[in-house]
C-alpha cells in the first residue's frame, strides 16, 4: 500500500499497517454479501478505492520527485551555461584580438591609422569578411608573383642565395646554361661558375654594394661546367629582415655572350677602321653639329700642321681665316639641312700660311630618326692637279687656237678650191649638152671625169681631216630611207651602165620607210661602197640589199650589203683595208687609183652612227661589204601616194637576162598581189607570149639583153600581137633618142634601173590609167621617172651669187630647165629686189662681200616676220665643207644645203622638190614640227639653255608686255633679240621669225598693231617649251 495513504488511513480510522488494513478490507468484503445491495457495491468497491487512491499517491510522488529532480538538474545547467558563457566570452575577445593581429599583417603598413579604423568594428563576421578579403587579395598577390616568377624564369637565369652567398634556389635556366644539376648548385656558392676572368676587385665591389642594402648590377663572364664561357648581364637584389639587414639576395641574369662577340668583332672592326683612316694619305675628321673637331687622321694633322690632341674639340675658325672658315661653315650648315652627301672644291691655308687647292667631299651622320649629330669628311689635295690643268688650258688654248687655224685654212681652201672646180664641172656638164664632134666630146668627157676624180680626193682628204679632229657629227631627222637609197643608186646607174655592170637594188618589204637618223651620212657610206664596187668590178651585178635584222619599239637596226662580183680581196689584206690610206696593194691603186681613204671614212661614219661595218671576200670571186645601224623609226612617216588601180590578181611578165633583177622586181610585184611570171631572154618571152591562153596586163622589159634587146623585143611583140598590154622598159643608162625609141616600139613607160618600188607602183598606176582611156583619146606621153613627178610649173627663182663662172653655169642650167632667173650680185642687191619682188626660191651662196648669205637670210626672215609674208624657200650654195656649215644655214632661215661644185642631178632634183613643196596661195602653211626642230639643233647647247630659258621667259615675257604698255620701245627690243637669240638655238624657226620681227618694229619705234605679235611670240614659245620640259630636267608644267 502506497505510505502516505497508509498514514491517512491510519489517522482517518487508525489502520496501523498494511495487514491490519487487509483484515479491514476482508472484514468489509464478508459484510458485504450480507449487506443490502446498495452497501454491498459500496463495501465490495471499497478495497479498488483505496488502491486507485494509493496509485494517485505514488503518481503524485513520482511527479513530485521528478520536479524536484528537474529543479536540481536545471540549477546546475544553469551554473554550467553560466561557466560556459563567460568561457566564450573571453574567447571572443580572444578571437577578436587574434583577428585583429591578422588583419593587420594582411593590411599594407603604409597608413596605420586607416588600418586601426578599418579593425575597429567588434562584430567577428565583419572582421573574418574583411579578413577573407585580405586573403583573397594575398592569393592574388602570391599568384601574380608566381607568375612573374615563371615568366622571370623562362627569360632570366635567377638564383638566391643567403646572407653568406650560399645558393638556396636555381631556376632551369641557371642549370642549362651551368650545366650543373639543382643538386649540384643547391648549397653551393657561385664560385662553382667563376671562369677566373675578372679581378678580385670587381667582386670586392659588388659584395660591398650588396652587404649595404643596394642593389648591384654588372656584367660578368662564367664558366660552365663544359669549360665554355658565357657572358651574362646581371642584377643582385638584396631581401632584408626586420632590422634592414640583408638576409637573402636575388641574382637576376641575361645571358648576353652573342653581344659580347659582336662587340668583340666589332670592336676590331672599328680598330680596322681606325688603323685604315690612319693609312690613308687623304685627310680625314669627324665634325658634331656645332662644327667641332671630334677625330681626324694622321694625315690630317700634317696637311694643317696641327696636334690632334690639340685640336679635338675646337672649329675651323681655329685653323683657317675667317674668310675660309665662314665659308666651309655655311657648306657645313647647307650639308646638315639637306641629311646627305657633299662636294665642292676650295682653296684653303694651313697654319703656315701655305695655299692648297682641294676637293671637300662630306657625308652627313644621321641618327634612326633622321636627324644629324655630325658629319664625316676628307679632303683631296688636287693643287699639282690644278697646276697641271693650267698648264694643260694653255697648251689647250695653243691647240684649239692651232685647230682653228688649220680648220679656217681648210674651210678657206675648200671655197677656194670647190669655186672653180664648180665652174668646171658645172660649164663642162653644160658643153657636154651641146653639139660637139667625137674628138671634143672625148675631150671633154675627160676633163669631167678627171675634175670628179680631183673632187673626190678633196672631199676625202676633208672629211678625213673633220673625223681626225673630232668634228664630224651626225645628224637626227626624218627622212625615207627608201628614197635616199633609191636617190644614191639612181647617181650612181650611169657608172655601172658606162661598165656594163648591171646595178640591182633589193629593199625587203619590213624595212621601215620614216626613219630618224643621218640621210646624208648614210648616203655617203653607200656612195662610196657602190663607187668602189662599180670600180673593181669589170663584168657581172652590183646588188644593194637592205634588211630589218632587228626592232624593238620604235627602234630598228637596218643592215645595208653591198655585193659585187669584181676583183675580190686576199684574206690577209682584209683587216688592213679599212686603214687609212690603205688599199690591197700598190699595184691596186696604179690601176684603178684612190686615196685609199674611202673605207677608213665610211666605217668611222658608220661608228659614228652607233653601227659596225664588215667584209666577206673571195679574190677573184667578188666583195660583200655590210654594215648595220640604228635608225628609230618615225611615229609619224609620211604620207604614201595612193594609186587608184587595183594590181591585186594582175598578170605581169618580167623579161630580163640578170637572175637577180627579176628575183627583185617579182618580189616588189608580190607585194602589191600582182601574179608575175619571169624569162631570161628575148626569145624566151615571145615562145612564151605565143603559147599564153591567159594574157598578160603588163610586161616590163630590160633594154639591155644579148641576142635581142628589149626594143627588137618589144617591136616582135608588138608585130605579133594585135592586143599587146602595155610595156615598161627599164635600162641601166639613158641615152639621146631612147625616149624616140620607146614611142617607136609601142613603150608606154621608160626608167633608168635600178628603179625604186614606189616609182614602178607609180608607174603601173599611171600606164593602167592610161590604157583604159577611150580609143579616141591623143597618145599619152612617155611614162618616165620625171613624167611621174607631174611637170612643174615653171619657178621664179632669185639667185644670189657672186662669181661671174659659177652666175654662168647655174643660169645656163636653170634657163635649161625653163625657169624664170633674176641675178644678184652679193646679198644687199637681193635684199633690195626682194622688197619688191617675189619669187618661189632663192638660190644663196654663203660667202659674198658687201652682204653674205647668212646675214642676207637672216633679215630677209625678219621682213617676212614683220610683213607676215609667206614663207619663201632658200637653198645655200656654198664651197665651204666643214663642220657646222649646214647648221649656220639652217640657223639663218635657210631650208636645205648643197656643196659646190654643184652637181648638176642634185640642183635638178632640189627644184623638183622644192616646187613640188611650194603650195598654191589660198592654202595653209603646215604647222611646225617643233620635235624635229629640236633634234636638228646641238643637242649639247639645248641641254645647257633648256633649264634656263623655262626658268626665265615668263618672266621676261611679262617685262614685255609691261614695257609695251610703258611704251619702252628700247626694253622690247631688247628683250625680242634675246629671245631671238635663244629660240634660235632650238631651231625654233617660226618663233624665231616672229622675235626677229618685234625686235625690228622696236627697233624702228614702230609699236602700234605689236600686241598681236607679241601674243603669236607667245603662242609659239608655249609650243617648244612642251617639247623642252621632255628633254630636260626642268619640272612639267
Amino acid at each position: 500500500m502506497q505510505k502516505t495513504l497508509l498514514r491517512q488511513l491510519k489517522r482517518s480510522i487508525g489502520v496501523a499497517d498494511e495487514t491490519e488494513l487487509a483484515r479491514l478490507l476482508a472484514t468489509l468484503q464478508a459484510a458485504a454479501e450480507t449487506a443490502d445491495p446498495a452497501m454491498q457495491g459500496l463495501l465490495a468497491g471499497f478495497g479498488d478505492l483505496l488502491e486507485r487512491v494509493g496509485n494517485c499517491y505514488d503518481q503524485y510522488e513520482r511527479d513530485l520527485e521528478l520536479r524536484t529532480r528537474s529543479l536540481e538538474i536545471s540549477s546546475g545547467e544553469l551554473s554550467a551555461t553560466n561557466d560556459k558563457l563567460r568561457n566564450e566570452l573571453a574567447g571572443r575577445e580572444s578571437a577578436l584580438k587574434s583577428l585583429r593581429a591578422v588583419a593587420r599583417d594582411l593590411l599594407p603598413q603604409s597608413d596605420p591609422l586607416e588600418n586601426e579604423q578599418a579593425l575597429a568594428d567588434d562584430d567577428i563576421a565583419v572582421l573574418s569578411q574583411k579578413i577573407g578579403e585580405l586573403v583573397a587579395e594575398s592569393e592574388q598577390g602570391r599568384r601574380q608573383l608566381a607568375d612573374q616568377k615563371f615568366a622571370l624564369d623562362q627569360h632570366a637565369i635567377v638564383s638566391i642565395t643567403d646572407a653568406n652567398g650560399t645558393i638556396l634556389y636555381a631556376n632551369d635556366r641557371f642549370c642549362a646554361i651551368s650545366g650543373y644539376t639543382h643538386e649540384e648548385l643547391i648549397g653551393q656558392s657561385h664560385r662553382i661558375v667563376n671562369s677566373g676572368t675578372h679581378p678580385a676587385s670587381l667582386f670586392r665591389d659588388m659584395w660591398g654594394t650588396i652587404t649595404l642594402g643596394q642593389v648591384w648590377h654588372g656584367e660578368m663572364c662564367n664558366r660552365a661546367r663544359n669549360g665554355n664561357l658565357y657572358w651574362v648581364n646581371a642584377t643582385i637584389v638584396p631581401l632584408l629582415d626586420e632590422a634592414g639587414q640583408p638576409e637573402q639576395y636575388i641574382g637576376i641574369r641575361t645571358e648576353i655572350t652573342d653581344r659580347k662577340l659582336m662587340e668583340s668583332q666589332l670592336s676590331e672592326q672599328l680598330h680596322l677602321v681606325e688603323e685604315l683612316i690612319e693609312a690613308i694619305p687623304l685627310p680625314v675628321y669627324m665634325k658634331d653639329t656645332a662644327g667641332r673637331y671630334m677625330r681626324l687622321n694622321r694625315a690630317f694633322e700634317l696637311m694643317f700642321n696641327v696636334r690632334r690632341e690639340d685640336f679635338i674639340g675646337r672649329t675651323l675658325f681655329d685653323i683657317l681665316s675667317p674668310e675660309d672658315a665662314r665659308i666651309h661653315a655655311e657648306k657645313d650648315a647647307e650639308l646638315f639641312a639637306v641629311k646627305g652627301t657633299q662636294i665642292y672644291e676650295a682653296s684653303v691655308h694651313n697654319q703656315d700660311g701655305l695655299r692648297f687647292d682641294t676637293i671637300y667631299r662630306k657625308a652627313s651622320l644621321n641618327r634612326q630618326d633622321g636627324s644629324p649629330y655630325g658629319l664625316l669628311g676628307t679632303i683631296i689635295d688636287i693643287t699639282e692637279r690644278k697646276q697641271a690643268e693650267a698648264a694643260s688650258l694653255l697648251a689647250k688654248e695653243a691647240a684649239e687656237a692651232a685647230s682653228r687655224a688649220k680648220s679656217d685654212f681648210l674651210a678657206n681652201m675648200s671655197h677656194e678650191i670647190r669655186t672653180p672646180m664648180n665652174g668646171i664641172i658645172g660649164m663642162t656638164d653644160l658643153a657636154l649638152d651641146t653639139a660637139l664632134t667625137e674628138e671634143q666630146r672625148e675631150f671633154l668627157s675627160i676633163v669631167k671625169s678627171s675634175s670628179e676624180a680631183l673632187l673626190t680626193i678633196i672631199n676625202d682628204i676633208l672629211d678625213f681631216s673633220k673625223i681626225e679632229a673630232g668634228k664630224l657629227l651626225v645628224e637626227h631627222i626624218s627622212f625615207d630611207l627608201h628614197r635616199v637609197i633609191a636617190d644614191t643608186l639612181k647617181t650612181l646607174a650611169l657608172r655601172a651602165h658606162e661598165k656594163n655592170i648591171e646595178l640591182v637594188c633589193e629593199i625587203q618589204h619590213d624595212v621601215p620607210r620614216q626613219v630618224i637618223g643621218d640621210p646624208s651620212r648614210i648616203r655617203q657610206v653607200l656612195l662610196n661602197l657602190i663607187g668602189n664596187a662599180i670600180k673593181f668590178t669589170e663584168k657581172g651585178e652590183i646588188a644593194l640589199k637592205t634588211s630589218l635584222t632587228a626592232k624593238l619599239d620604235q627602234q630598228a637596226t637596218i643592215q645595208f650589203s653591198v655585193r659585187d662580183t669584181g676583183i675580190g680581196i686576199s684574206q690577209d689584206k682584209q683587216l688592213l683595208i679599212f686603214d687609212a690610206f690603205s688599199q690591197e696593194d700598190t699595184s691596186t691603186t696604179r690601176k684603178y687609183g684612190g686615196t685609199g681613204l674611202g673605207l677608213s671614212i665610211s666605217r668611222r661614219l658608220v661608228e659614228l652612227m652607233g653601227g659596225e661595218m664588215g667584209l666577206i671576200s673571195e679574190p677573184g670571186k667578188g666583195s660583200t661589204f655590210h654594215f648595220a645601224i640604228p635608225l628609230e623609226i618615225d611615229a609619224q612617216p609620211a604620207p604614201m601616194p595612193a594609186c587608184q588601180i587595183d594590181l591585186c590578181g594582175r598578170r605581169m611578165l618580167i623579161v630580163d637576162d640578170n637572175a637577180t633583177n627579176r628575183r627583185v622586181l617579182c618580189g616588189m610585184l608580190a607585194a602589191w598581189n600582182v601574179i608575175t611570171e619571169d624569162v631570161d631572154s628575148g626569145a624566151a618571152a615571145l615562145i612564151l607570149m605565143r603559147n599564153d591562153t591567159r594574157g598578160f596586163d603588163c610586161i616590163i622589159l630590160d633594154a639591155h639583153m644579148p641576142e635581142m634587146d628589149g626594143y627588137a623585143l618589144a617591136s616582135s611583140l608588138r608585130s605579133e600581137h594585135v592586143d599587146l598590154p602595155p610595156m615598161l622598159m627599164l635600162s641601166s643608162g639613158a641615152m639621146r633618142g631612147d625616149g624616140q625609141r620607146c614611142q617607136e616600139a609601142g613603150i608606154a613607160g621608160f626608167f633608168s634601173k635600178p628603179i625604186a618600188s614606189e616609182e614602178l607602183l607609180a608607174a603601173l598606176c599611171r600606164v593602167f590609167d592610161n590604157a583604159s582611156r577611150e580609143p579616141s583619146t591623143p597618145p599619152t606621153q612617155l611614162v618616165t621617172r620625171h613624167a611621174l613627178r607631174e611637170l612643174q610649173r615653171t619657178l621664179d627663182i632669185l639667185l644670189v651669187e657672186d662669181h661671174p663662172t659659177n652666175q654662168k653655169l647655174a643660169l645656163g642650167l636653170l634657163e635649161k630647165w625653163g625657169h624664170r632667173t633674176t641675178l644678184a650680185n652679193h646679198g644687199q642687191e637681193a635684199l633690195d629686189i626682194l622688197d619688191h619682188q617675189s619669187f618661189d626660191l632663192i638660190l644663196m651662196d654663203m660667202q659674198m662681200p658687201v652682204m653674205g648669205g647668212l646675214d642676207a637670210t637672216r633679215q630677209f626672215r625678219e621682213r617676212e616676220a614683220i610683213k607676215q609674208q609667206k614663207r619663201t624657200p632658200i637653198i645655200a650654195m656654198t664651197a665651204a665643207a666643214m663642220q657646222g656649215d649646214k647648221e649656220a644655214c639652217l640657223r639663218a632661215g635657210m631650208d636645205d644645203y648643197i656643196s659646190k661644185p654643184i652637181k648638176t642631178k642634185e640642183l635638178l632634183e632640189k627644184l623638183l622638190d622644192f616646187g613640188a613643196r611650194i603650195d598654191p596661195p589660198d592654202e595653209e602653211p603646215c604647222a611646225f614640227d617643233y620635235a624635229a626642230a629640236l633634234r636638228s639643233a646641238d643637242r649639247e647647247t639645248v641641254e645647257i639653255i633648256a633649264d634656263v630659258f623655262l626658268d626665265t621667259w615668263e618672266r621676261d615675257f611679262a617685262r614685255m608686255r609691261d614695257a609695251l604698255t610703258d611704251n619702252d620701245a628700247a626694253t622690247l627690243e631688247r628683250l625680242a633679240h634675246s629671245f631671238r637669240g635663244s629660240l634660235a638655238c632650238f631651231a625654233a624657226e617660226p618663233a624665231v621669225r616672229v622675235a626677229s620681227g618685234l625686235e625690228v618694229r622696236a627697233r624702228n619705234d614702230q609699236l602700234d598693231g605689236i600686241a598681236r605679235e607679241i601674243d603669236s611670240l607667245e603662242t609659239e614659245i608655249r609650243a617648244i617649251s612642251r617639247h623642252l620640259v621632255a628633254i630636260s630636267k626642268h619640272p612639267a608644267r
